[in-house]
């Protein structure tokens, strides 16, 4: 697979750019040494040194128009590598230009997962196009998780005057924080899985409440590390 490489001025310095026979980019950064961007480079990918070209068409007018103001540029650009879904997933743009402080994201519009944040600034409204300058900074990982966890209720019976409920809260992207109970539905009291403690996804639980349930039955209440809730409604057992 032929590659190419070009190097361009800018505002904050000289930006190098790789990229493969589709103009897709492997990698890019503010350096003027194409030597330090290989190694970004999965081994796959890499074939030779690449070619040097004056100009890298879209990408070269993407890092142009970047550095003009326009931040959403690289939007449209390919990436291409195959070191992990952060590295091939693009950057999905939340706000342009906006000059307020606080950004509110409504993450219950997005899937489950992981996610990085991008904040790039920059001073071009205020400023010629050539000393404009732009920064930028990532967020740490943070999860995403708007699903609540699963209560699956295993075979309810009595014994010796109690109703044993034994149960699993499984949740598939959050520890389990809390469980409870209530027969009535205002007072509701904790459950304490097997182990004693909630603190991972997948959670074992043995209730034993005194007597036999009443014809309204008992309701289960969790809630994830998210305050993501799930209520199930358990039910007296049958007369064998």
């Amino acid at each position: 697979m032929t590659t190419y490489t070009s190097t361009m001025d800018t505002p904050v310095g000289p930006f190098t750019a790789v990229v493969d026979g589709d103009g897709a980019v492997l990698a890019s950064g503010w350096t003027a040494d194409v030597e330090a961007l290989l190694p970004l480079i999965h081994r796959d990918l890499r074939e030779g040194t690449p070619a040097s070209k004056k100009d890298l068409g879209a990408v070269s007018r993407a890092v142009r128009e970047y550095h003009r103001g326009q931040l959403s540029a690289p939007d449209a650009i390919t990436v291409r590598q195959h070191n992990g879904v952060f590295l091939t997933t693009a950057w999905k743009t939340l706000r342009k230009a906006t000059p307020e402080a606080i950004l509110v994201w409504d993450t219950t519009t997005i899937p489950n997962g992981t996610y990085f944040v991008k904040i790039v600034a920059s001073d071009s409204p205020s400023n010629p196009v050539a000393t404009a300058l732009t920064g930028e900074l990532d967020s740490i990982a943070f999860e995403v998780d708007n699903a609540p966890p699963a209560i699956v209720v295993g075979t309810v019976r009595v014994d010796r005057g109690r109703t044993l409920i034994p149960f699993d809260v499984k949740d598939d992207h959050s520890p389990i924080q809390r469980v409870e109970f209530s027969q009535d539905g205002q007072r509701w009291r904790g459950v304490f899985p097997v182990d004693g403690i909630a603190d991972s996804r997948e959670e074992h639980y043995e209730l034993a409440v005194d007597g036999e349930l009443g014809d309204r039955g008992l309701t289960l209440r969790a809630s994830d590390s998210m305050n993501n809730v799930e209520t199930i409604h358990v039910d007296r057992p049958k007369p064998r």
